[in-house]
């Protein structure tokens, strides 16, 4: 127990350097504006994690929970209360992403649509609970109407909650994930190096540049 509090320790302090802590506020204002506007044209994506993934991506896991924590409070307080109901959802997915990241499972297309894969099935498992749990199913997560419609088709409650929560999260996870990564490759090193988890692009840009 003492030598995985003292990893977590390291970890937290090699993580929130200040470089780190500077980027948190343009994320989460990256996913407000990116959330808002596919709300606003109605598109059928959320696009709030974007911000969210390139601070996991370049500085760590629990920058990105940090990160995934600030914004459903901004979106809490300017938007809806319910958004807080989600900010677990939306942490443990910034957590995986960002150990993901450090194993170099984004560093390939496949590697990086199967971590898209694995993201939206916590996403929507995750989801799924809290819709249930705290508002009976619906009328929270913006996936209402899909739910209904394959109700009204026939499915039982569970597999509609299910159904629907994934047509949603997996487009949109995919998405996000892809343009943080993305984002992410068009730095430049001299900019790279200076996150946490810089050197891992680096590295693929470049893989002869260690010795």
């Amino acid at each position: 127990m003492p030598n995985t509090q003292k990893n977590v320790s390291f970890s937290l302090k090699k993580e929130f350097t200040v470089l780190s802590v500077l980027l948190i506020p343009i994320a989460v204002a990256i996913n407000y504006i990116a959330g808002t506007l596919t709300y606003s044209l109605k598109l059928p994506l959320y696009l709030d994690m974007i911000g969210t993934f390139i601070v996991s991506i370049l500085s760590g896991p629990f920058v990105g929970v940090a990160t995934a924590v600030l914004t459903s409070i901004v979106k809490n307080i300017a938007i809806n209360p319910a958004y807080i109901a989600y900010s677990m959802v939306s942490a443990t997915v910034a957590l995986f992403v960002g150990f993901a990241t450090r194993k170099k499972l984004l560093n390939t297309l496949p590697r990086l649509l199967l971590v898209g894969l694995i993201v939206a099935i916590i996403a929507s498992v995750m989801s799924v609970a809290v819709t249930v749990a705290f508002f009976g199913g619906f009328g929270s997560d913006g996936t209402d109407g899909l739910k209904a419609t394959l109700m009204a088709m026939g499915l039982p409650f569970w597999p509609a909650q299910f159904i629907g929560s994934t047509l949603a999260e997996l487009p949109d996870k995919l998405a996000s994930l892809w343009l943080a990564h993305s984002i992410v490759k068009l730095m430049s090193n001299r900019y790279l190096i200076k996150f946490p988890n810089g050197r891992i692009f680096i590295d693929a840009k470049n893989p002869h540049s260690r010795p």
